[in-house]
């Protein structure tokens, strides 16, 4: 289960602890389950729009044209 789905405070919790950017990290450099697992996490937290803003400028979230 995915908590950063279930429960908003817990996507702000994970961004407070500075979790977002590890998650970042194994997108490009893990084996392709642990960057999957990754990736569906980050989905989960840009739900919140705070970590929304942190993913863009951390280059997980492409901006589009």
């Amino acid at each position: 289960m995915n908590l950063a789905v279930s429960d908003a405070k817990s996507a702000a919790a994970i961004r407070e602890a500075d979790g977002l950017r590890p998650l970042v990290y194994f997108l490009t450099t893990a084996s392709a389950e642990t960057a999957t697992s990754a990736a569906l996490a980050i989905e989960a937290c840009a739900l919140n729009e705070s970590n929304k803003t942190l993913l863009r400028e951390m280059g997980a979230i492409e901006v589009g044209p």
